[in-house]
């Protein structure tokens, strides 16, 4: 008999979406709140955190949460500036695959990166293998949607054809990473700056040292 069911409005594939909810309960024989949630972007993470503890009636404990990822962001950004920004060929889908979209592109740019395919705060979109062949990124990162390190790495050896293709310059100079994506980089919670910071120790290790990528990130093959 909960008071607050949350649920979310970004994707319909990946998880309860907010009519499955709703007509789940309206079957209840009282009305809880539901409170959906749809970010697309980093400060709409950041306001769904405060949605919630407002909802749950804790809103100083999200706003000192909001306050502590935003320094952390800001902590990123800041050992970061003015390096050179490596090219970032994101992969959110393998077959067929995915251009990352929503909160993702703008993890990679903050992590000092450019992407090569997504934009920022819009969905994610299918490519075709043609269209990546030759692309020749200087880093390599595979995030299929909703798959732990272990399903990632398993997923990359199933295209890694594929991906020599793509990418075959960052994978010779061992900047290919698969990653746990279901949990740092996928859904739309705060652990998004966990990933934002797994990200920079990717592409920029000297400048963000001390991220223990120990079963969230890799290097493949």
């Amino acid at each position: 008999r909960p008071d607050l069911i949350l649920t979310q409005a970004v994707c319909e594939v990946c998880a309860v979406p907010t009519a499955s909810a709703q007509e789940a309960a309206a079957s209840l024989d009282y009305e809880p709140r539901i409170l959906s949630l749809d970010a697309h972007d980093l400060e709409g993470i950041l306001q769904t955190v405060l949605d919630v503890g407002a909802a749950a009636g804790v809103a100083q404990r999200a706003e000192g949460t909001v306050a502590t990822l935003r320094r952390r962001i800001e902590a990123v950004r800041n050992a970061v500036e003015g390096r050179p920004r490596p090219r970032v060929l994101a992969l959110e889908w393998l077959h067929p695959p995915f251009a990352p979209g929503h909160w993702v592109p703008e993890m990679v740019e903050v992590a000092g990166g450019t992407i090569l395919f997504g934009k920022a705060a819009a969905r994610s979109y299918e490519l075709a293998w043609d269209e990546i062949e030759g692309a020749g990124p200087d880093v390599l990162v595979v995030m299929p949607c909703g798959f732990g390190l272990e399903e990632s790495r398993a997923d990359a050896s199933r295209h890694a054809e594929q991906l020599r293709r793509a990418a075959g310059r960052a994978i010779d100079s061992g900047r290919a990473y698969v990653v746990d994506a279901s949990s740092y980089f996928n859904r739309s919670g705060p652990r998004v700056v966990d990933g934002t910071e797994i990200l920079t120790a990717i592409l920029h290790p000297d400048a963000f040292p001390g991220v223990d990528l120990g079963g969230r990130a890799e290097r493949w093959p």
